[in-house]
């Protein structure tokens, strides 16, 4: 089997447009699903390096595993994404049972869960934007709104500024985070703690998101 991520071709898939039927007329769309393998202590699965090896699915079972705990720890790394190209037409749920239906006609002695997550299908169309896209639109806008007026006024008023009127101004926040300045009860080693706490937040977040954006595979990933 190899790759636990097939991408596809993106760009080629949803360049097909109008094709004509006998009935209608349809576009391509593009849809990233999601095979998630379950119960797979009552499987003989094997490790992760050992999967490169499989050039057929119905080949996985046949992998041997060294430990139970080792497979346990692996498990939320097994799941597949493949991708597929299909009619507009084709509504999600229909496309989700299709390949139920399909998989299970292989017989494999494996548990799963085919889904196919909101937003991973898509067509040149685009998708039309929902109530949470506006709430979160106004949510924003609502910030910007309060950072201009608060920076504004935090420059304009010279003297007596009301620093509930000041909370979102760029120019006072600036100044304090960038701020060097220490006092003489400053505990040092705080300032060490900090950065490293700050370097310790950045790196969580980076593999973080190289871990759950899709990728070829995850094990290189990991690694």
């Amino acid at each position: 089997m190899g790759l636990q991520t097939h991408l596809g071709n993106f760009d080629e898939c949803i360049e097909v447009q109008n094709v004509q039927t006998k009935n209608s007329t349809f576009d391509a769309q593009y849809c990233l699903v999601t095979i998630s393998l379950s119960e797979l202590d009552s499987v003989n699965m094997g490790s992760l390096s050992d999967l490169e090896s499989q050039e057929d699915i119905t080949q996985i079972k046949n992998v041997r595993v060294r430990t139970t705990r080792e497979l346990s720890a692996q498990t939320s790394l097994l799941n597949l994404q493949l991708s597929y190209c299909i009619p507009s037409t084709c509504s999600i749920k229909d496309f989700e049972n299709f390949l139920v239906k399909y998989i299970s006609d292989l017989q494999i002695d494996i548990n799963f869960n085919i889904t196919i997550p909101d937003g991973m299908c898509q067509t040149t169309h685009g998708r039309t934007l929902g109530a949470d896209d506006w709430i979160a639109v106004a949510i924003l806008i609502i910030i910007i709104l309060l950072t201009v007026s608060s920076t504004a006024y935090d420059l304009i008023k010279k003297e007596s500024k009301k620093k509930l009127l000041t909370a979102f101004s760029l120019f006072s926040n600036g100044k304090k985070l960038l701020s060097t300045k220490t006092s003489e009860d400053t505990i040092q080693a705080i300032q060490g703690m900090r950065l490293i706490s700050m370097c310790w937040v950045i790196m969580g977040h980076r593999y973080s998101l190289a871990m759950e954006s899709p990728a070829i595979n995850q094990i290189f990933v990991q690694d």
